[in-house]
């Protein structure tokens, strides 16, 4: 689900990050979705397993350049490439029960040895680039600590993601956090898996209560 309130200027990014005709939550419809805010500061509330780097890199730079700011939100789950965009925010909240994963960038490919060998080169050198950048703003830790967390794909708590400055702030809200496919990932904390429904990403129905910045 994405989806964006005109009277609030909060955008809710409730999916997967990825082709709006697969369902999922891509760069041209937040990008579109700021600009209707026209200028005004945005609330950016995400609920993610993350999804295209590429988009993510894109939403975050979106972000970045809104003239009127963008706060974020992690309501659950901000994964992979959501945490990417989580870390755009100029305040950065996290729900007390919030998480949020880090990891380098990955890839299902096919081909032969070779295109193999240089597609791994290629997923290299982006984590080393887009992806690193993309936290070493925010984040407390010099480049190579966070290319450490990157390499062990890590998984913060609100207080932990908070302790490195990935969030600014914890926030009261309690909500239940999007559930992790078996198998998606690496080091998934077992209170976030859960099984993966076909189709269940055009049929959530989320209730919470709205975290407000101080």
């Amino acid at each position: 689900m994405f989806s964006v309130d005109l009277d609030s200027a909060e955008l809710f990014l409730y999916d997967d990050i990825g082709p709006a005709w697969l369902g999922m939550v891509d760069d041209a419809s937040v990008i579109d979705a700021l600009a209707q805010l026209k200028g005004k500061r945005v609330t950016a509330r995400i609920n993610s397993n993350g999804g295209d780097m590429f988009m993510g890199v894109s939403i975050h730079n979106a972000f970045k350049r809104h003239p009127g700011g963008v706060d974020t939100v992690v309501d659950g789950l901000a994964a992979s490439a959501a945490s990417m965009i989580f870390a755009a925010g100029e305040k950065r909240l996290i729900a007390k029960n919030g998480s949020v994963m880090i990891h380098n960038a990955s890839s299902l490919f096919y081909g032969n040895g070779q295109e193999m060998i240089k597609w791994g080169e290629n997923l290299v050198k982006l984590s080393a680039g887009s992806v690193l950048e993309s936290y070493t703003d925010v984040m407390n830790l010099d480049a190579e600590k966070i290319g450490a967390l990157l390499d062990a794909e890590t998984w913060f708590t609100a207080k932990e993601a908070l302790d490195v400055g990935l969030a600014t702030e914890i926030g009261n809200v309690v909500t239940t956090p999007v559930a992790v496919a078996v198998g998606r990932f690496r080091n998934t904390p077992e209170n976030l898996l859960g099984p993966a429904k076909a189709g269940s990403r055009t049929r959530v129905e989320t209730l919470i209560k709205l975290a407000k910045f101080k």
